[in-house]
C-alpha cells in the first residue's frame, strides 16, 4: 500500500467512526468512490498544480466523467495543504495508481 492509499484509509475509518456504515442503504447501482488524498509536499502548491494533474490523470487513465472533484483540502488546524482528487473508483485505476506510486518513488521529493 502506497502513500496515498494509507492517508486515504485512515480518512475512510475516521469517517466510518464518525458516520457508521450506510452501505445497507445505498441504491442497487451505487458507484465506488476513490478519494486520493496527496501530501502537499508532493503536489507542491498552485504553481505545480496543472503539471501535476496532468501526470496523475495521464498515469492513472482518469476519464473526465469519472471526476467528482478536486479540491486543495487546507486544513488549518494540523496546518497542512493536502489536494484531495475524488473520481469513480474502477478496477483499472487501481493498477494506474500503482504505477503513479512507482513513478514517484524515482522522482525526487
Amino acid at each position: 500500500m502506497g502513500m496515498f492509499e494509507k492517508v486515504a484509509q485512515k480518512r475512510l475509518e475516521i469517517a466510518a467512526q464518525k458516520w457508521g456504515d450506510f452501505s445497507d442503504a445505498f441504491v442497487a447501482d451505487a458507484e465506488t468512490i476513490y478519494v486520493e488524498t496527496v501530501p502537499f509536499e508532493v503536489w507542491g502548491g498552485a504553481e505545480n498544480l496543472v503539471p501535476f494533474l496532468q501526470a496523475y490523470i495521464g498515469v492513472v487513465g482518469l476519464l473526465p466523467e469519472d471526476c467528482y472533484a478536486i479540491r486543495d483540502g487546507f486544513d488549518r488546524a494540523a496546518g497542512v495543504n493536502p489536494l484531495c482528487i475524488v473520481y469513480r473508483d474502477r478496477p483499472e485505476y487501481a493498477e494506474g495508481r500503482t504505477r503513479f506510486q512507482e513513478r514517484l518513488k524515482r522522482w525526487p521529493l
